[in-house]
């Protein structure tokens, strides 16, 4: 791309997005050049919020990928916690899940994630990102008073 000089390699690109790019398109926000480059083949998939029954699945794959790369002891999660998340909404998709997953690997080490280390974000039950103040005035304490904000680890 940019070039006059033509290159050949084998390459296979796999996105996501959770935009509309044929809008996006239309409205000179994304190029589209490169938009028919990667539309050849374009499935689509309902958000996580909407596919509660894919958890589970989700849960063994991220757990194990991420148990193999900390080197941690993680085998499962506690079905209170799957349960948990599966009446979270999602806003971030499964990124979110695999962070959060993620993060209660790190914290805990033994083979089931319990669900006392995870709470659904304040003001994200709806897909709503609370701002700094919502997010302080629902958790006092969380900030030392200069904006910055104090990690509280749960232990387990």
């Amino acid at each position: 791309m940019g070039s006059t000089k033509e290159y050949h390699c084998r390459v296979r690109v796999i996105s996501s997005t959770n935009r509309e790019l044929e809008v996006a398109v239309d409205g000179d926000l994304f190029r589209r050049d490169l938009y028919y480059r990667f539309a050849e083949v374009m499935l689509y998939i309902l958000p996580l919020r909407h596919r509660s029954e894919d958890i589970p699945d989700l849960i063994r794959i991220v757990i194990r990928d991420s148990a193999e790369r900390m080197g941690k002891n993680c085998e499962s999660i506690d079905p209170e916690l799957t349960l948990k998340f599966q009446q979270y909404r999602w806003p971030e998709n499964v990124r979110e899940l695999k962070q959060i997953i993620d993060r209660l690997a790190i914290l805990y080490d033994g083979p089931v994630i319990r669900s006392a280390g995870w709470e659904a974000p304040k003001g994200r039950e709806h897909g709503k990102r609370p701002s700094f103040r919502e997010y302080s005035d629902q958790n006092p304490g969380s900030d030392d008073g200069d904006g910055r904000e104090i990690v509280r680890m749960p232990r387990g």
